[in-house]
């Protein structure tokens, strides 16, 4: 017997136990045996009657009454003494041999219940270790625990040995709990409250809170029941609790599930409905109420039916809904819901088919569309209110048309005049577009031979230096008063002028060289490849005059080896027109300033910075600069072109953005971005 899975203390003989058991078993085959004595009592006492009746038929007085020879007579008493001993002990015999059958019998059924009870108890013993997620806990009926299986240790912490016979199960519970449940009972705390269900005998399933070992609390379901003896008398209790910990909390996680199904369900803007397949209604929303006015009971009763209870259209309609819904899985349809108190609410249904615990549903929403309704009704009165205007201004237009025929021709004819005048506007523009990008030339061209003019002078005056020199020379030379000294003049005199024109020489073929560039580049729209810095050089080698004469101071600022592909001509004309239109409007006369110029690399675009520290532009003025034709100064020669010949260059030629600041009295600023390497579809 395992004494540790029956709680039973270290030390106790359980041999004991099983002496006793076969002690019993001897009783109960002596009792057996007895019975079976008692049980042939009447065969036995009908073999005795029938030989005491020969008994005294053969008996002394008979003998003499029948003969009365002596022999005969010792003889028949000799008969009689061993029929005697025969009869009495083939009795014996035959008593002894069944008793001993029956005790046979009785020790093979006593060993077949021994093998039984082997075998019970290790049915047993497997029961409570398989039983490991439950505590199962004996006691008597004290409360003292004598059984703690592999369950109970692992659910409380405790051992076996440190329970069995040693605790009440008092103290694996929670006191408030215990003195709780006695105030319903009606009883003091103590182990009665577990066990008053018990001495009923029922079985009392109920929530009660362990406390481990280390006094935490585990929520357990307990089952309590009685143990008997034969007679009907309690032994003990056998209490089997089942930790409840996940299912409180699958219980606490879905009842917050359902508060925030119930919210969501109350939250949809319409009625939400739950009906089975005999179009009974199951389940609602809160809206069902408010919408219809019927109560929770109320609707607990309806039926589909019940909505169109003297509506048979609206029925209809909504019966065959259904059958879709239980044919293709969804439908929809409009219909009239009769309220409690008489009204049809239109509402838009919908519905889905579903299936739960293997029975049909279908589930869907109610949208109200009174507003719906109403609009489209108000929708078809106006409808028909166009309609009829409509016929009324169709005639009127009938007869408009009539008379705009004819003004259509003249329409036509103007159209063509305008037409015309649009083309010649258009040429107009490109003349004076043509006319701005010459006169910006002839500009160049003047600066240029102003600058020309410079070095071609001193060469015309060294040259007629020389041709001094070479005649005072060739007469000193001819009338022979020539001089060593002389000659060492003329030869120093020499080499000085034609330094001299050597510098002036290169010098203006410099410059027309530059002339040829810049004013090829702006007479064509060629792509190609050029340095910047170079080419912003030679543009302002040519303008030098124009800035010189004004006096303003001109800051440039353009790194090294810097290249762009793109067009170079249209490159100096943005220069060229920013340049101008500050000397042209940006200084009243006589007031100097200074011009800045700065170009830098940003990523794969290079950035022109333009400003001056003029007198600035108002905010209107501003907004209308890139306009073609619009000056400030068109009594003055201006035409108006400038900036807007440079807004188009940067857009539409190179395909870069141009953004200009300026506040009256704080100068003028342009931000210019354009791509180092020009798209082709720029």
């Amino acid at each position: 017997v395992n004494t540790k899975l029956w709680g039973l203390p270290k030390g106790q003989d359980c041999r004991r136990y099983c002496r006793m058991l076969l002690l019993y078993n001897l009783q109960k085959s002596y009792g057996q045996v007895k019975m079976m004595i008692d049980g042939n009592a009447l065969r036995i006492t009908g073999i005795y009657a029938v030989f005491g009746s020969l008994w005294i038929l053969f008996s002394d007085q008979s003998l003499a009454w029948l003969t009365q020879d002596p022999a005969l007579m010792i003889r028949i008493a000799m008969i009689k003494g061993w029929l005697f001993i025969i009869v009495t002990a083939s009795l014996l015999y035959g008593l002894i041999s069944h008793s001993l059958s029956a005790l046979r019998r009785k020790q093979q059924e006593l060993q077949l219940a021994e093998e039984d009870l082997k075998s019970m108890n290790a049915r047993y013993e497997s029961v409570l270790r398989a039983a490991n997620t439950y505590a199962i806990i004996a006691v008597d009926e004290t409360g003292l625990i004598q059984v703690f299986n592999e369950g109970a240790e692992q659910m409380l912490g405790y051992s076996a040995g440190e329970v069995v016979g040693r605790q009440t199960v008092i103290v694996l519970h929670d006191p408030d709990e215990v003195a709780e449940r006695a105030a319903e009972l009606g009883v003091e705390p103590g182990f009665e409250v577990f066990v008053a269900a018990a001495r009923q005998n029922y079985t009392e399933k109920r929530r009660w809170t362990f406390l481990t070992k280390d006094r935490q609390r585990v929520p357990v379901q307990l089952a309590v029941s009685a143990q008997r003896d034969a007679n009907g008398s309690i032994t003990g209790f056998l209490g089997i609790a089942n930790d409840i910990s996940a299912r409180l909390k699958a219980e606490n996680e879905l009842k917050e599930q359902r508060k925030f199904n119930d919210a969501v369900l109350n939250s949809v803007p319409g009625l939400l409905y739950l009906y089975d397949s005999n179009g009974q209604l199951v389940r609602w929303n809160r809206q069902h109420e408010e919408m219809t006015g019927y109560t929770k009971t109320e609707l607990s009763r309806m039926t589909l039916r019940d909505w169109y209870r003297d509506d048979e259209a609206n029925y209809l309609h909504i019966a065959a809904a259904v059958q879709r819904c239980m044919t293709d899985g969804f439908a929809n349809e409009e219909a009239d819901l009769q309220t409690k108190d008489g009204r049809r609410l239109p509402l838009y249904f919908t519905a889905v088919k579903l299936e739960i615990d293997g029975k049909t549903y279908f589930t869907g929403i109610g949208i109200d569309i009174t507003s719906r309704k109403q609009a489209e009704a108000a929708l078809l009165a106006a409808n028909n209110e166009l309609e009829r205007r409509v016929e009324e201004r169709a005639q009127e237009l009938t007869n408009a048309n009539k008379e705009l025929s004819s003004v259509n021709a003249e329409l036509l004819a103007a159209n063509d005049e305008l037409l015309d005048l649009n083309e010649q506007l258009l040429q107009t523009r490109e003349n004076l577009i043509r006319s701005e990008k010459m006169a910006l030339l002839a500009r160049l061209v003047a600066g240029m031979a102003h600058e020309i003019n410079t070095p071609v002078g001193l060469c015309v005056t060294l040259a007629s230096h020389l041709n001094q020199v070479n005649e005072n020379f060739a007469t000193a030379y001819q009338n022979d008063a020539m001089k060593r000294c002389d000659l060492e003049e003329y030869m120093t005199e020499i080499q000085q002028i034609g330094t001299m024109l050597q510098f002036n020489s290169e010098r203006a073929a410099k410059l027309v060289s530059n002339f040829k560039q810049v004013s090829a580049d702006q007479a064509s729209e060629t792509r190609r490849q050029f340095e910047v810095r170079s080419y912003v050089d030679d543009l302002l080698l040519s303008l030098t005059s124009k800035l010189k004469n004004s006096g303003h101071k001109l800051i440039v600022t353009v790194p090294e080896k810097l290249t762009m592909d793109g067009y170079p001509g249209a490159f100096a004309q943005i220069l060229t027109n920013l340049l101008l239109n500050s000397l042209t409007h940006a200084y009243v006369p006589g007031q100097t300033g200074t011009l800045e110029i700065q170009i830098a690399e940003q990523g794969d675009q290079l950035q022109l910075i333009y400003r001056d520290d003029g007198q600035g532009m108002e905010a209107d003025i501003l907004g209308k600069i890139y306009e073609p034709f619009f000056t400030t100064r068109r009594n003055q020669g201006g035409t108006g072109l400038g900036l807007s010949i440079v807004y188009n260059l940067v857009t539409q030629l190179y395909g870069g953005t141009i953004h200009c600041q300026s506040e009256s009295g704080q100068g003028t600023c342009f931000t210019i971005l354009l791509p180092l390497q020009v798209r082709q579809s720029a």
